[in-house]
């Protein structure tokens, strides 16, 4: 059934990037709510990172998508909506169109993968290497994920977050315990993403000045809480089964980062090839 549900989605994002004409409403306004629960899988978790910006016409469809397989996979699948490169430029697109989304994180990684030179809407999935190629169209998404998900669980990862309202400080617990004896070398990612972020998009989809006024922006990228690449997990050891390593980080919040719509993210990756083992996410309240 998952199988025939991503096929569809497949053909029909294709139709979409290839015909080039407007599709007549109803039509989904951003992202809106799927199965997302809290940190601590004993599965292996697959990320998808959309690369986007408020200026690109074809990114709403590729968003959907990215949606669409979370609610096919539940939890399974975490999302970061990176907003980088020419199209998430600020005040370039018409009036309104002045929030910065990007963040200095998601910069360096869009320079480093090359994502917004290639042209959005683009992305990548568990930053799978392919021969020194990272970028996933959004058509071939859903066969990624189904692949990378059948890969082994080798860490588990657990968040705990303490945000205080007053200082508007975060203070976040980590802990990865990895399956199996690793003899690589393994960095972990600690970001901030923010939900129902309303301002303007443009999409292809829609009639007259093609602008969605009050889109729902989700899974966008606020910033690292322990720098673009992170740091190394266990300290330059060989990760060993069954340890567990613990990692405590603290980050401000700008004032326009609602902490009720706002997630921990955190993904482990091998340093030679940039490639995920794991992901997970967590609330920042409850």
């Amino acid at each position: 059934m998952k199988a025939f549900k991503i096929l569809s989605l497949i053909v029909a994002l294709g139709m979409f990037f290839y015909a080039c004409e407007k599709i007549e409403a109803p039509y989904k306004i951003g992202g809106g709510e799927s199965e997302r629960g809290s940190s601590g899988d004993t599965t292996k978790n697959v990320l998808i990172e959309d690369y986007t910006g408020h200026g690109c016409v074809n990114c709403p469809v590729a968003a959907d998508f990215a949606h669409d397989l979370q609610g096919v996979y539940g939890e399974r699948v975490v999302i970061i909506g990176v907003h980088a490169g020419y199209w998430a430029t600020p005040g370039t697109f018409g009036p309104g169109f002045d929030t910065d989304f990007r963040s200095q994180t998601g910069n360096t990684w869009d320079t480093y993968f090359g994502v917004s030179n290639v042209g959005n809407p683009n992305g990548l999935v568990d930053r799978a290497d392919d021969e020194g190629n990272y970028i996933v169209t959004p058509t071939n998404w859903g066969s990624q994920v189904d692949e990378r998900l059948a890969n082994d669980f080798l860490a588990k990862i657990t968040i705990e977050n303490d945000f205080n309202a007053g200082t508007k400080n975060l203070n976040t617990n980590i802990k990865t315990e990895f399956q199996i004896n690793l003899t690589d070398d393994y960095s972990i990612i600690v970001c901030v993403t923010q939900d129902s972020i309303i301002a303007p998009q443009k999409d292809n989809r829609v009639g007259g000045d093609g602008v969605i006024e009050d889109y729902d922006h989700m899974h966008v990228l606020r910033g690292s809480m322990n720098g673009d690449w992170g740091e190394n997990v266990t300290n330059g050891e060989d990760p060993v089964s069954g340890k567990t390593y613990e990692k405590n980080y603290s980050i401000k919040f700008e004032d326009d980062w609602v902490a009720d719509d706002c997630w921990v993210v955190a993904f482990v990756y091998n340093e030679a090839n940039k490639t995920l083992i794991q992901v997970d996410e967590e609330k920042v309240t409850k």
